[in-house]
């Protein structure tokens, strides 16, 4: 981390020279390397991963002329002054220029750190309990599919001011957004889709392997000056079903204020299914398609 990234919150997490920081970072790869050579090393978990400097351009050049390894470059990435959840994305394609124009077509670009924002408190509508906070997951991990970025690490998984979970385990709103983006794992042959936008209304769908069923996953995320909700109406169209004419059921579930991916709607269906519905933001649905 770099003095004066966050001022009055945050110390710097390396004290000495950039300089000094290349060469530790040089013996270290070396000798991992020297050790096995099938080790991936890289660095630097530089906070602030958009901030160009010598732990970003610096670094990349440092290792680009002395043929230093370097497998994968890491940087953080929190939302505070722009709560956009396209933002990694750009800040990935960016990196990934600097590391191609650098020679490290190979290397990969790992965000260790992102979140929202780094507010260690639950309150207010862009706090770590918010659906707010929810829908703006949703987006992202959505958006970082169709990114340069190879690795993405939440922060933080567990418990805690900024996790997943309440300190008893209870499921925050943002949990939920993981478990409904978790769920498209199980439909991993990605359709195509359009009509979404890069403004926080962003849409994942995909096919089961076996073409029995078909999972949607929309987010619509406005970051809110106030909380207030935006109204969001959308038509959604299937085409070109997997098993023709075979009968189907669709279900629709939710995560908004009031709902935890509750089932809001069943209906079965003997053609290609338009559904027709509002999600205003904050707000998460996730809709399965599956043949009887």
């Amino acid at each position: 981390m770099e003095a004066n990234w966050f001022p009055g919150f945050a110390q710097p997490f390396w004290t000495g020279t950039p300089e000094q920081f290349y060469t530790l970072y040089e013996r270290v790869a070396r000798a991992l390397k020297e050790f096995d050579p099938n080790l991936k090393v890289g660095a630097c978990g530089k906070a602030a991963g958009n901030i160009p400097g010598p732990y970003r351009e610096g670094l990349i050049r440092y290792c680009a002329t002395r043929k230093v390894p370097l497998d994968f470059f890491s940087w953080h990435h929190y939302h505070d002054r722009s709560p956009d959840p396209w933002e990694m994305v750009r800040i990935g394609g960016q990196i990934r220029e600097i590391l191609d124009a650098a020679g490290f077509t190979a290397a990969e670009s790992h965000v260790t750190e992102w979140n929202m924002n780094l507010r260690m408190n639950n309150t207010g509508p862009l706090g770590q309990n918010s659906m707010n906070g929810a829908a703006f997951t949703a987006a992202a991990l959505i958006y970082l599919q169709d990114s340069k970025v190879d690795r993405a690490f939440y922060y933080r998984g567990d418990i805690g001011a900024m996790g997943l979970f309440e300190p008893g385990g209870a499921y925050r709103k943002k949990a939920y957004a993981y478990k409904a983006a978790g769920a498209m794992l199980d439909t991993p042959e990605r359709l195509d889709v359009t009509g979404a936008d890069t403004r926080g209304f962003a849409v994942l769908a995909g096919r089961s392997t076996d073409g029995r069923k078909i999972r949607i996953l929309l987010a619509h995320f406005a970051a809110p000056p106030a909380g207030e909700a935006t109204a969001g109406d959308y038509k959604l169209s299937v085409d070109n079903l997997p098993w023709r004419d075979a009968r189907f059921t669709v279900k629709r579930y939710r995560l908004d204020q009031e709902s935890d991916l509750a089932l809001v709607s069943e209906q079965a269906g003997e053609k290609n299914p338009g559904l027709t519905g509002k999600l205003p933001s904050p707000g998460v649905e996730f809709i399965v398609i599956e043949r009887q």
